[in-house]
């Protein structure tokens, strides 16, 4: 799978993640659209027992989510939450919460 937010890597039963969303890394709506294919990838091939996700960017993991994605997702029913009650990003926290493999953040800045 090639990506333009993440780069993987998969050794054995080890994918390493980076994240790669230069230049502070912002969760935009692309890396949310890839993290969701990352986790159909996951459920369906579960030798992979281990995620690491860390950044390509030494000084920021996620900076926060690009306001300017945030405002066209809001107007884009297309983006929407599968549930009314729940938006976007806690459909994604609950779909890598439930993911079978040990997920491991190395968060340095």
């Amino acid at each position: 799978m090639n990506f333009e937010t993440l780069n993987l890597r998969e050794n054995g039963a080890v994918l390493e993640i980076s994240i790669k969303n230069p230049p502070v890394n912002l969760m935009s709506g692309q890396m949310v659209g890839e993290l969701f294919q990352l986790t159909g990838y996951l459920m369906q091939n579960q030798h992979i027992r281990v995620v690491v996700i860390d950044s390509a960017n030494e000084d920021f993991f996620i900076a926060h989510f690009d306001l300017d994605d945030l405002v066209a997702s809001a107007n884009d029913p297309s983006k929407a939450s599968r549930y009314p009650d729940m938006n976007i990003l806690q459909s994604l926290g609950l779909a890598w919460q439930n993911l079978p493999q040990v997920k491991i953040a190395k968060v340095d800045g």
